[in-house]
């Protein structure tokens, strides 16, 4: 057992010095690494500075550039799309679940990634 521990200690402290290299390189080309807080606790117990960017984040997000404006846009032509859908096959009789199969069609169809 206590090969065991020492063998993924040692496998945990290389994954730990490949992870800090990356972060190197990434912060001397002024990039930014998103976590989620398990990660981040585990970074910092290896002795890592960690610090929330989220912030940041939050305010760089709030400008958009030409091509988030023509994404954003494109978005709102296809929910419109889908509403039309609806309006139009919404009658008694008509189950929801058809109907939201439709909608999730046309969505897809039109390029959606998620809906």
């Amino acid at each position: 057992m206590a090969d065991l521990v020492k063998m993924l200690t040692q496998v945990r402290d290389h994954y730990v010095d490949m992870f800090e290299a990356a972060l190197q390189e990434l912060r001397e080309k002024g990039h930014t690494l998103i976590i989620e807080p398990p990660m981040m606790f585990e970074l910092q117990k290896a002795g890592l500075t960690v610090a929330d960017g989220q912030q940041v984040m939050l305010e760089a997000r709030e400008l958009k550039n030409i091509d988030e404006i023509a994404l954003l846009n494109r978005a709102a032509a296809m929910v419109d799309g889908a509403y039309h859908l609806i309006y139009e096959q919404l009658k008694p009789g008509v189950r929801e679940n058809d109907i939201v199969a439709e909608v999730n069609k046309f969505l897809y169809t039109h390029g959606s990634d998620d809906v």
